[in-house]
């Protein structure tokens, strides 16, 4: 046995282990237990979201204008009462439903109050060819829709349409992500008028998604599974299973039986 392997060693009776190995099972572990608490946190997160869902779901609807004095809007009921903006629509790609690819279809939305606000009328299948963008109809009859505010949790990526050119002046536009204060300079800039002094007449800083009900509504696409803890759990037990296993593993090849002194 080298001198250096013998550096490495701790013996314990008839028996040593290698350090070297504990060491890396040690970092391996510890990296592994770290995902799992990251994910606990995340699980936490979720189940807190989706009771705050459920809860919002089942109370009375606000009118529009209500909107701004909320501070936590997220998944709060509203009903809508005015008429769509055909014209200045955007596309949130890649959104899939029942494993189709496709877009959201966000429209400007005024209510007859004055606010305005940006409406999730649901999904709509991409076709065939990315290049070329769907066809859709929308209402300009006044509506009465109802929806629930759905409040992002990331910024915007724009996308240019190579079909259609210039993507800062021709519509619909692509956008990857939302921010809706973006959107609502972008809507201002394209209807040439400046911002409003008011909030009430400023485009709400969060989408409402419609509950697939009423006129101009397309595919639902919104699932409350996509905020259910149950596949973060999950990666816990894997995670700690992991942290477990190679603690096992490592520690059990670092172990060695010395020879029977003569």
């Amino acid at each position: 046995m080298s001198a250096q392997r013998q550096r490495w060693q701790l013996r314990i009776g008839r028996h040593a282990f290698d350090v070297r190995w504990w060491l890396l099972a040690l970092a391996m572990a510890g990296i592994a237990v770290r995902l799992g608490l990251w994910q606990m946190d995340r699980a936490a997160l979720k189940e807190s979201l989706q009771r705050h869902y459920f809860d919002r779901l089942a109370m009375t609807p606000i009118p529009c204008a209500g909107l701004w004095t909320l501070t936590d809007p997220a998944f709060t009921r509203v009903t809508l009462t005015g008429r769509f903006v055909p014209g200045r629509e955007y596309l949130w790609d890649n959104r899939t439903y029942q494993g189709r690819a496709g877009y959201e279809v966000l429209t400007p939305f005024t209510c007859n109050d004055g606010a305005q606000l940006l409406v999730d009328r649901g999904w709509i299948a991409t076709g065939d060819d990315r290049a070329r963008l769907p066809r859709w109809n929308t209402p300009t009859a006044p509506l009465n829709l109802v929806g629930f505010v759905f409040v992002p949790a990331m910024g915007a990526t724009w996308l240019q349409s190579t079909a259609r050119g210039d993507w800062a002046t021709n519509w619909p536009k692509r956008i990857g992500r939302l921010d809706i204060q973006r959107i609502a300079e972008d809507q201002s800039a394209s209807s040439g008028q400046a911002a409003a002094a008011t909030p009430a007449h400023q485009t709400y800083r969060y989408p409402v998604i419609v509950d697939g009900g009423g006129s101009g509504a397309f595919a639902y696409n919104f699932e409350p599974a996509s905020i259910s803890p149950t596949r973060n759990r999950g990666y816990v037990v894997q995670w700690f299973a992991l942290a477990a296993g190679i603690l096992g593993y490592l520690g059990y090849r670092s172990w060695q039986r010395l020879p029977a002194q003569r």
